[in-house]
């Protein structure tokens, strides 16, 4: 298995421009294709393609790519960064995961003089990062409580910021191309181009059948280091 950026370029070279493609029964020619690229940070689009018919329709491919063995779908993330994946209500759902573990909190040391688990001895907890992942990991996780609409959201990413949302594809600013619309769940990196538009699912279709998990993580400090 290639690594997450040449997955990428794999699936982006499947479509040169000038050159066509089939989907869903129509045909089209390749227009653009490329990684698009906000001002700063990430979006959710891998890969942008935009494909025009003989009758003149335009058609935006925008595909999320994901590796079957990746565990993570968001680490050490920020409240920003929480707020643009959840929305308005990112503070109420961060809440609702942490009460639903709270006693896993209160079990817990903050402080370790001797080794316990996988924690060493003179550890000191200075917090926990909020991570997102497609599976369970540790006693301090559990599943999100989310509408289908939200999960929906969050892998397409209706709630980036607008800098994210429009970014830029080959030095163009393309409104919401960083919104993805297809997904891709790839584990073989001989992939043609048929492959890969058969293997592509619609995310607001996709995201109805996934259960996003959430994992606390700590971070320590060893006071006893130099």
């Amino acid at each position: 298995m290639p690594d997450f950026i040449n997955t990428e370029h794999c699936v982006e070279k499947l479509f040169p421009v000038g050159t066509t493609f089939s989907f869903e029964g129509k045909k089209y020619q390749v227009a653009l294709c490329g990684k698009p690229r906000p001002a700063r940070g990430e979006c959710k689009t891998d890969v942008y393609i935009k494909g025009i018919a003989s009758d003149g329709e335009a058609r935006e491919i925008k595909i999320s790519v994901k590796q079957k063995n990746a565990d993570f779908l968001e680490n050490k993330m920020s409240f920003d960064r929480a707020c643009e994946i959840f929305g308005k209500d990112a503070s109420g759902i961060i809440k609702q995961c942490l009460l639903s573990i709270q006693d896993s909190f209160v079990a817990d040391n903050l402080v370790y003089f001797e080794k316990k688990g996988k924690t060493g001895a003179h550890t000191m907890k200075l917090g926990w990062k909020f991570e997102l992942l497609n599976k369970l990991s540790g006693e301090k996780s559990g599943a999100l409580k989310l509408t289908e609409e939200q999960k929906y959201d969050i892998f397409a990413g209706i709630n980036l910021s607008e800098n994210k949302k429009n970014s830029s594809v080959n030095g163009q600013i393309i409104k919401n191309s960083g919104v993805a619309n297809y997904i891709l769940n790839i584990d073989d990196e001989n992939l043609t181009q048929d492959t890969c538009l058969k293997m592509l699912q619609p995310i607001e279709e996709y995201a109805k059948f996934q259960t996003i998990y959430f994992a606390c993580k700590a971070l320590n400090y060893r006071f006893d280091r130099r």
